[in-house]
């Protein structure tokens, strides 16, 4: 991602680069001119390359280029450059990009599957709730086998109580998760960095919530849990 400012038009020249694809917006007004430029590759897949790009105003202005991951999420900045005015400025910038994250046992019988990416920080969200939740499940199975109920208690209702449990970890990292990326976007908008959030983020995460959501229901409609809630 670059970024460029200055107090007159700043003009943009950028050569034409098979496989990553470039995306610029703009702003004026009487005082400032800004813009920002999103360069990603056109696929993810293990590849360099280069771009090149020329920047030029009568007035000195400013490049700030930062490093980004797949969402396009600012991840560290890589630099800050002040250009004088009337002078064109050339960048080469490098880019490299990784290639997928895939076992070649899946590659091998599974041509084309991905494993779907996620970024740091909703793995640590998942990270730091699931494991509380689990472990309240079975200290509170432990619980439920140690009370009056031991005798009536069968593997279906150690089954439906830690599904319950999941169901909440799920739950609770949909909020998290959905609170985060709007803190994300409102960062974006605020500075103007595009650090936006991506819609897969929160469609992996509804997803495994309306699962464990419907296998809730279930359980509850078919009565597993008249055990459990007795008094």
């Amino acid at each position: 991602m670059v970024l460029y400012h200055g107090s007159d038009s700043i003009y943009l020249v950028s050569s034409q680069h098979e496989g990553l694809t470039l995306r610029t917006s703009e702003y004026a007004d009487a005082v400032n001119f800004s813009g920002q430029l999103l360069i990603a590759p056109s696929e993810f897949k293990e590849a360099q390359y280069k771009a090149a790009l020329a920047f030029f105003s009568s007035k000195p202005f400013t490049v700030k280029v930062f490093l980004t991951d797949r969402s396009l999420k600012p991840l560290s900045k890589i630099g800050v450059y002040k250009c004088p005015g009337n002078v064109t400025i050339q960048f080469v910038i490098p880019i490299a990009v990784k290639g997928r994250v895939a076992s070649n046992t899946v590659e091998e019988f599974l041509p084309g599957f991905t494993i779907p990416y996620l970024p740091a920080w909703e793995l640590a969200i998942y990270a730091a709730v699931f494991p509380l939740f689990i472990v309240a499940a079975f200290l509170d199975l432990g619980d439920m086998k140690r009370s009056e109920k031991r005798k009536r208690w069968t593997k279906l209702d150690s089954f439906a109580l830690v599904v319950r449990y999941l169901f909440y970890a799920c739950f609770f990292s949909f909020l998290l998760i959905l609170l985060a990326s709007f803190c994300f976007l409102v960062y974006g908008v605020a500075t103007r960095t595009g650090a936006g959030f991506s819609l897969t983020d929160l469609i992996i995460s509804f997803s495994l919530f309306a699962g464990f959501s419907t296998i809730y229901l279930i359980a509850k409609w078919r009565g597993w849990y008249d055990l459990i809630d007795e008094e």
